[in-house]
């Protein structure tokens, strides 16, 4: 994760001393959905993953002591509906939030 702004976390730490709600907000199509033309980054991760989800969850573990300190802290990880067309070989780790999401919101994939 070459690409991956180091930095931001600990911009973070010096500016507060605490994270109340993170809000996770990252995304990036990477070409046709089929996967026909499945891109690479130069370390190697599937392009979409290493945007959609690789940064978010690093900055998120690198700020876990803030939002332990922000407790009851929140964190929301959005996503487009541009991943809902993508095909995917990583199975959702919990289809029981998932269901609760799609009825909860008529617009979800």
């Amino acid at each position: 994760m070459r690409g991956l702004r180091a930095g931001l976390a600990d911009e973070i730490t010096e500016f507060t001393d605490h994270v109340s709600v993170l809000v996770n907000s990252a995304g990036i199509g990477g070409g046709e959905p089929d996967g026909s033309d499945r891109r690479l980054t130069v370390d190697g991760h599937e392009l979409r993953f290493a945007v959609n989800h690789l940064p978010p969850f690093a900055l998120t573990q690198r700020l876990l002591p803030l939002l332990d300190r922000g407790a009851p802290a929140r964190i929301v990880n959005v996503a487009s509906i541009g991943q809902a067309s993508s095909t995917s070989t990583i199975p959702p780790s919990n289809t029981a939030t998932r269901a609760r999401a799609h009825t909860a919101s008529p617009n979800w994939p």
